[in-house]
């Protein structure tokens, strides 16, 4: 069984493509280790995450997340459990919105089925972000 999250937040602070690159490769090394996968979308300082993986290890990152001051107005949309994933092959995928050059990094909008639930995500990204 497994536990999957949907959360939007707002950055706060500006992230440029640098800052985003260190975060994604910070998630993907953790990740992987506590057998998380999901992905991150960004646009114009407003975060969707779809996070999946063991009941405990998601319970620890969300507690981690609450208190990360990068972003605020954490709020979580969907809290299921499931038996499969989504994102089975991103250790953490990138959905940067605002910057194209990053859609190029491996793990983004590679599996069809993958890309149309994004692509709802992306969709309802602004409505979901506004507090």
């Amino acid at each position: 069984m497994l536990r999957r999250i949907t959360y939007t937040s707002l950055a706060s602070v500006t992230l440029d493509q640098r800052a985003l690159l260190d975060l994604l490769h910070a998630a993907r090394g953790y990740n992987k280790l506590d057998q998380i996968t999901g992905v991150l979308i960004h646009d114009q300082g407003r975060f969707l995450q779809v996070i999946e993986g063991p009941i405990s290890a998601i319970e620890n990152l969300v507690q981690r997340l609450q208190s990360d001051r990068r972003h605020w107005q954490l709020k979580i949309h969907e809290d299921v459990f499931a038996e499969t994933r989504l994102f089975s092959d991103w250790a953490m995928g990138l959905g940067e919105l605002t910057d194209p050059t990053l859609a190029c990094l491996p793990g983004f909008l590679n599996e069809s089925d993958e890309q149309n639930r994004l692509f709802e995500l992306v969709e309802r990204l602004p409505e979901l972000s506004t507090p």
